[in-house]
């Protein structure tokens, strides 16, 4: 019974819950914020803060599909994901500062699941329940996904920081030598948040995006 035309006016709902997930163009306040917290905190911020405002984003636009605004909606937020993933992933490049490295990673994740979202409101929207259905499980997979790994990576970054006494990930030199179980801790860490078989973010990211492509 709300006023369709309202409803898409409140697309700026994203923009207040976008600013705290880290999306472009409000993501400038993520990287610093990670590169400079203790990293337990920077932990939790990635694994723990962006998770509310991406669930948050979820549960507005619930409202908007329940209005028959789905395709409006899903539009918008698989159009904000891929242009944050795309805008991560040119900032990550050349990043020697590894926590920031880290903190872009969660911006181009984020975006990810905006996508699956996205998906599943353009697909539930037009009927095509599966392909919605794929979409969401994919974005909700993908969020424990991140928290784990992520959580992790900021762990074993703090554990180097402390070890090595510098940011700069050039400085990791005889890191298998002096720390093997950060070592092996790290380099589990970057093979999930790459997606690299078997670990469990390969499969969340094939869901979301079968079901951006279907």
């Amino acid at each position: 019974t709300l006023s369709p035309t309202l409803l898409a006016a409140s697309f700026l709902m994203l923009l207040g819950f976008g600013a705290k997930a880290g999306l472009y163009p409000l993501h400038n306040w993520l990287p610093d914020a990670h590169s400079q917290a203790p990293s337990l905190v920077s932990a939790l911020l990635s694994g723990a803060l962006l998770n509310c405002a991406f669930l948050g984003i979820l549960r507005g636009h619930q409202i908007m599909l329940g209005a028959g605004l789905g395709g409006f909606s899903g539009t918008l937020l698989v159009f904000f994901g891929l242009v944050s993933m795309f805008v991560a992933a040119i900032f990550i490049v050349g990043q020697g500062h590894y926590k920031r490295m880290l903190a872009y990673s969660s911006v181009e994740n984020m975006g990810l699941m905006l996508m699956g979202v996205g998906a599943w409101l353009i697909g539930s929207h037009s009927g095509n329940s599966w392909i919605g259905t794929l979409g969401l499980a994919g974005a909700m997979f993908h969020m424990l996904n991140h928290s784990a790994f992520k959580g992790l990576l900021f762990l074993c970054a703090g554990a180097l920081i402390h070890a090595i006494g510098s940011n700069d990930y050039t400085a990791m030199h005889g890191l298998r030598k002096y720390m093997p179980v950060t070592h092996i801790t790290f380099l589990i860490g970057c093979l999930a948040i790459a997606g690299i078989i078997p670990f469990a973010g390969f499969f969340s990211k094939d869901e979301i995006l079968t079901a951006t492509m279907g």
